[in-house]
């Protein structure tokens, strides 16, 4: 059989934590680059360019619906000389009220109606007999209607009619009500991705974002779930003077101390992965290199995949999500996912989907139907079926299956940091290690930052400090990352990795005939559970497809377990489960937010420009 070898579990998740650790150490340069050329050039050239620097913004809703709108706008000018800014505010009527200050004092400012490119009234505010630069606050605060009609609140906090990106965003709704039903949707006109939305008193939800583009906004939905007896109290309002944009130094201090932390970082990170070589068998290695039986050899495990052979059966001392934590040396969602598999598997679940549902459905059986008991698997199912023996996977924000899915996480990784399979002893020392390294590079960036400041300024010790800041922070970046590309496995640990990896390649290169002969033997099921552990349910989801097997006749005392079609549900799980617990697939992203975490939701009928206000602005 072949197709599965060519490219390893080991490699994937070598690759993996390689591409971590270089991120990780990307990260730490850039960020000391990006500090240090805080006073270079690169001040300059955001000085240059119009932005938002900040935007607070509060709806503080009526009864009737209504809201006060109160909007504080630090406006960066950069270098260009304008007259003021324009707000654009859709459904804001002619005559209504507005009041309009910069920097704390009246500034002149005009309202006029259908303006804006959408029909939205304008908010012109500033001398056109003078001009300003540079940063300054505005505040501005009007009335808008129809924002929560019947307590049904829509609003576009964020309109996508800003001509100028906003570096930070600061979003507020107060109202006499409890709220539910909170959404929020962030990104480009109509975008229906989701963010998330803090509440931190009843009656109040907040938002942040921060680095948004010109041309994007946010929407916030919710219902009123309750009158409150007292309105919660305004949030504070940003007060006192605009924080001024700092210009030190040269561009050439920023690429300086990233070119050192960046060579500091490999060397360092290097040294870490010489010194944390897996242990092995020496039997286990060619014949060249081989020693007595029981000697103990270390390998870089980039060449334990060349070590493995392809085998038709996994190990018995492991379960699939056991065996695939050993693989890849950390937990992963598709771990977790086998581990419910293999729970349908011992019979202590029934999954089912019938053609017409989206999602399956997790019934938990009786104790008495059960075939076997395992008090780990019952402690994660009494969390899930608390007054309950079924649950919908792909439904609302479920928090008893999201307390029991984080407990198979919790599973897993106590079974790994208590295994004989690791070097325990090790991986404590190399904890400590990463500890270090953490340290040495936060004390290391510090560092950075106060020479950088000094580079832009009238002093010299900056020349030597600088360097010596960078490469020790670099080196703390580097030990940091690099630790986590130590999985440090015992002789035994090795042993079972290469058994695992070479039931892997079995299940990547499997086909047709391979899916009927598991069938035959009754372990389909538990190979499946094995392919998602590994890695490799999409192939082996084409193999079951393309498999003749029928189904097993039901008998008196089990029903049909449909092996040809349950196995596809795999993938629906592991996308289901996602939604259950609240976490977002890889392929969808958020935006940032604040606060404690609330059923923001994925709602596909929510999306940005949804509700009322909004609109933009620029500078004239």
């Amino acid at each position: 059989m072949s197709g599965g070898s060519g490219d390893t579990a080991a490699d994937v998740a070598r690759r993996r934590r390689r591409g971590t650790t270089m991120v990780v150490v990307l990260v730490a340069v850039l960020t000391l680059g990006g500090v240090a050329s805080l006073g270079a050039v690169m001040s300059a050239w955001v000085a240059s360019s119009e932005h938002v620097a900040r935007l607070w913004t509060e709806a503080a809703l009526a009864a009737d619906g209504r809201a006060r709108i109160t909007e504080v706008i630090d406006y960066d000018f950069g270098n260009e000389n304008r007259h003021g800014i324009l707000r654009d505010v859709p459904g804001l009527a002619a005559e209504a009220e507005v009041s309009v200050t910069m920097g704390g004092k009246r500034v002149p400012y005009q309202v006029e109606p259908d303006m804006g490119d959408d029909g939205e009234t304008r908010i012109r505010i500033g001398d056109a007999d003078r001009t300003v630069t540079g940063r300054h606050r505005y505040r501005i605060q009007y009335e808008l209607d129809g924002i929560a009609p019947g307590g049904k609140l829509a609003w576009n906090a964020v309109g996508t009619g800003w001509q100028v990106p906003l570096d930070h965003v600061e979003i507020h709704v107060t109202g006499p009500y409890e709220f539910g039903g909170i959404r929020c949707a962030g990104g480009a006109r109509a975008s229906r991705e989701p963010c998330q939305v803090g509440r931190p008193l009843p009656g109040h939800l907040t938002l942040a974002i921060d680095n948004l583009k010109a041309g994007r906004g946010a929407t916030l939905y919710a219902v009123s779930a309750g009158q409150l007896a007292t309105a919660p109290p305004p949030p504070v309002e940003p007060s006192g003077p605009v924080i001024a944009v700092h210009r030190p130094g040269s561009l050439r201090v920023g690429l300086l101390t990233a070119g050192i932390a960046l060579a500091a970082a490999l060397v360092a990170g290097w040294l870490v992965r010489r010194t944390g070589r897996e242990m092995i068998y020496a039997d286990a290695l060619p014949g060249s290199t081989a020693g007595p039986a029981g000697a103990v050899r270390r390998i870089d495990i980039s060449r334990l995949p060349a070590l493995a052979t392809e085998t038709a059966a996994p190990p018995k001392e492991l379960t699939p999500a056991l065996g695939g934590v050993l693989l890849t040396g950390d937990t992963r969602t598709r771990h977790k996912a086998a581990w419910l598999l293999s729970a349908v598997d011992d019979g202590y679940l029934v999954v089912d989907m019938e053609d017409n549902e989206t999602f399956p459905t997790l019934t938990r059986p009786s104790r008495e139907e059960v075939p076997r008991s395992d008090s780990t698997v019952g402690e994660v199912l009494d969390r899930a079926f608390v007054g309950r023996d079924s649950l919908v996977l792909g439904g609302p924000y479920d928090r008893l299956f999201a307390n029991a899915w984080s407990r198979i996480g919790t599973q897993l990784i106590v079974w790994r940091n208590s295994s004989d399979l690791w070097d325990a002893k090790a991986h404590k020392r190399w904890n400590r290690v990463g500890l270090a390294g953490a340290l040495t590079f936060l004390a290391g960036l510090i560092t950075v930052i106060v020479t950088a400041i000094a580079a832009g300024r009238p002093a010299d010790y900056w020349a030597v400090l600088l360097p010596i800041a960078a490469a020790v922070a670099g080196a703390g970046a580097g030990i940091f990352a690099g630790t986590d590309e130590v999985p440090m496995l015992t002789p035994q640990g090795t042993e079972l990795w290469l058994r695992v990896e070479g039931f892997r390649r079995y299940l990547a290169g499997a086909g047709a005939q391979h899916v009927d002969a598991a069938a035959h033997a009754g372990v389909l099921d538990h190979y499946t559970a094995w392919a998602v552990a590994l890695g490799v349910s999409d192939h082996w989801s084409q193999a079951v497809s393309e498999s003749t097997v029928p189904p097993p006749v039901p008998s008196a005392t089990r029903p049909a377990r449909m092996p040809l079609v349950r196995p596809l549900m795999a993938l629906a799980i592991l996308d289901a489960v996602s939604s259950n617990t609240g976490q977002v697939p890889p392929s969808r992203s958020a935006a940032s937010s604040s606060g404690s975490r609330t059923d923001s939701g994925s709602d596909t009928r929510y999306s940005v420009g949804g509700g009322g206000g909004g609109g933009g602005g620029g500078s004239w």
